[in-house]
């Protein structure tokens, strides 16, 4: 089958939807299907391959907050001269075009955007251009993809239920994520102790609770914390971090190499997720792929993978008090440690492999490549 996955993103992936994308295409590929990765670029039309899949990074002047629909029109100019190429569109939101087809489309929708712009604080200049870009383009184009596809997929129950509530999407089938077992996997482990925190530093991502969580942990327990992504926030986590006088406890890593990453999540005496917001993240998927116990908030698909005290702890979003105990359990037993460790890889073999999820998006594929949809 020859598929389009429609993004917004870059690639190569540097964050949770991209490395979705990626992983899924080379599963696919593997699998003997033909992948064209069609996003944004720069100024210019730009084409590689990247193992067998093609990547088109199509132009994106920075025009906000209109550069996403100007985006979709060059999309759509593209898409009308490749169509025939295709089998099937499947698109990846937020923020991603709607491609005026009548091929088959399968619309994965990894956050419902409405829950996403609750968790945008405060008026800086950034922060009003994110609010903005959400609130005008983001919600409007999840129901347009809603809309235009055949079959729609979400990554976990908690957004399936947002899509039902806030679009009337009551037939969003559960995919999920996946993770690399192979890749990501448990190595013996160093002597270093530290906290490790993989993600966007961004609103919803909380960041900000684990440093007040860390100023209390440090004083019990001789560890840092490893502050690992990129994003608007980092200069406002520095100055926090400077008020909160713990310089010498946090360590702000910046986007790592995928190697460098995992070697982060094998090493980490604990993993931990303080999120506003969640779909299913996949940087969580990969530290229990990677044997890190890990400590995570009760939003998303968290609670779909974590089972409270046995593959890893959950405490209530916005709760440093509760993140910082959560910690100081995880630091404190060793037995405990190994215990969630040994159960966290176990959980992502079990059900969050990408040879699993492939599989179901293939029966979605089957599904909607029996539809006939006329253009709307």
């Amino acid at each position: 089958m020859n598929i389009a996955m429609v993004q917004s993103t870059p690639y190569p992936p540097e964050e949770g939807i991209g490395n979705y994308v990626s992983n899924l295409s080379h599963e696919l590929t593997d699998r003997g299907h033909s992948i064209t990765v069609i996003t944004r670029g720069g100024l210019r039309r730009d084409e590689v391959w990247d193992d067998g899949i093609k990547i088109v990074r199509l132009p994106c002047p920075p025009v906000y907050p209109f550069h996403v629909d100007l985006h979709g029109v060059l999309v759509n100019r593209y898409f009308d001269r490749v169509a025939d190429q295709f089998d099937l569109v499947h698109s990846h939101t937020p923020l991603a075009p709607v491609i005026r087809t009548d091929l088959p489309q399968v619309a994965t929708v990894h956050t419902s955007i409405v829950e996403d712009i609750k968790h945008v604080h405060g008026w800086s200049p950034r922060e009003t251009m994110s609010r903005v870009t959400y609130s005008v383009s983001s919600r409007r184009l999840v129901a347009n993809q809603i809309d235009a596809a055949d079959r729609i997929t979400t990554v976990s129950e908690r957004v399936s239920g947002e899509l039902a509530e806030h679009y009337g999407a009551d037939d969003a089938t559960v995919v999920g994520n996946g993770v690399d077992a192979d890749q990501f996997q448990p190595s013996t482990g160093s002597d270093e102790r530290y906290v490790l925190f993989v993600g966007r530093l961004d609103y919803p991502k909380g960041v900000p609770d684990l440093l007040e969580a860390a100023k209390s942990v440090v004083k019990n327990h001789d560890v840092k914390f490893v502050i690992t992504g990129k994003g608007p926030q980092r200069e406002q986590l520095e100055q926090q971090v400077k008020r909160l006088g713990i310089e010498d406890d946090i360590e702000f890593s910046g986007y790592v190499s995928r190697a460098r990453q995992i070697s982060l999540y094998q090493n980490s005496t604990a993993f931990a997720l303080p999120s506003h917001y969640e779909g299913l993240p996949t940087v969580l998927l990969e530290a229990m792929a990677c044997g890190a116990p890990v400590v995570a908030t009760t939003v998303g698909g968290c609670p779909e993978v974590i089972e409270d005290g046995e593959n890893g702890l959950l405490v209530s979003p916005k709760d440093p008090p509760a993140l910082s105990n959560a910690i100081d359990t995880i630091l404190s037993d060793t037995e405990l440690r190994t215990r969630m460790s040994r159960n966290a890889r176990q959980t992502i073999l079990d059900r969050y492999t990408w040879d699993e999820i492939t599989d179901r998006f293939e029966r979605e594929y089957r599904l909607a490549t029996g539809v006939t949809r006329a253009v709307q």
